[in-house]
């Protein structure tokens, strides 16, 4: 083929690709447009719905960005816009539905297909309402099961039911029962309430806790807590505590499967009333427990 038939043919071949790149180009961009769309019309509630949509968003916009030609702001312009909608997407959908939304890559265009072999062996965190699954205090970290992480993939539990043997243990032997309500993941409000017999009396007492997850989450996690609660003993015989009482409590919570949990807290109680005479004594509870969602 001589110079004077491949010129024609050449330029006749970039004609027809310049413009079937432009469209490449368009399509993606209106995938992007597409997937956002449909991310945003899918109820808060449906969380398969929107892992899977957010898949979409993600694919369509390393599509996006894979057309861009280095140094031209327009596809540059494009892939940056389509990130920022991943970006945005990413974050409500974690909010929502923590376990099936992972953040997406720094650099879409480069992002390694395989994770490197000598990460460190280091928990990977996952958000419940803007709390992660572990979080590191002094090089320690506080992880939530796998089993809870599951549960978790749809919501927190709401309530939290318990028992407390060790009121039956130390006098005045009461069974003692509470029910603890979550309002988000970090805070909680518990309220016990405890009845038995004391030298052949009716006794009883009441406690509120509110309390607070500085690590992990309602549903697992470690918490500061303040006990106010008052114990009505007629006879008080062997009994430390009569009367009103107020403790700053520290306590962990550990899941024992997806429906049951184990909890404790321990803090120094501060007798208000005149009686009895000891007027610091230690509150220790062991709590064993289901959660209601």
């Amino acid at each position: 083929m001589n110079a004077r038939v491949a010129a024609p043919i050449a330029m006749a071949l970039a004609c027809v690709a310049a413009p079937s790149r432009a469209d490449a180009t368009a399509d993606a961009e209106a995938a992007v447009t597409k997937a956002a769309a449909d991310l945003d019309a899918i109820g808060a509630s449906d969380c398969p719905a929107l892992c899977k949509a957010l898949a979409s968003l993600e694919t369509a916009t390393k599509h996006l960005c894979a057309l861009a030609k280095p140094g031209d702001e327009v596809d540059q312009k494009r892939c940056s816009d389509a990130k920022g909608k991943l970006e945005e997407a990413t974050k409500k959908v974690r909010a929502k539905c923590p376990a099936c939304a992972p953040a997406p890559p720094a650099d879409l265009t480069n992002a390694p297909t395989n994770p490197p072999t000598n990460a460190p062996n280091k928990p990977a965190a996952v958000d419940h309402d803007g709390v992660s699954d572990s979080q590191a205090v002094g090089g320690l970290y506080f992880e939530a099961t796998p089993a809870v992480r599951s549960t978790h993939a749809s919501r927190l539990p709401l309530f939290a039911i318990g028992w407390s043997p060790l009121r039956l243990v130390s006098p005045p032997r009461l069974v003692a029962l509470s029910v603890e309500s979550a309002f988000g993941a970090r805070f909680s409000l518990r309220v016990d309430g405890a009845y038995g017999r004391h030298d052949g009396a009716a006794a009883w007492e009441v406690g509120l806790q509110p309390r607070w997850f500085f690590i992990g989450t309602f549903a697992s996690g470690l918490f500061l807590g303040l006990d106010a609660r008052t114990t009505h003993v007629p006879h008080e015989g062997d009994v430390l505590v009569n009367g009103w009482t107020l403790a700053p409590v520290l306590g962990a919570r550990l899941p024992l499967g997806r429906t049951f949990f184990v909890g404790a807290h321990a803090g120094p109680a501060f007798a208000l009333g005149k009686e009895p005479t000891h007027r610091v004594v230690p509150r220790l509870d062991l709590t064993l427990g289901a959660w209601v969602f």
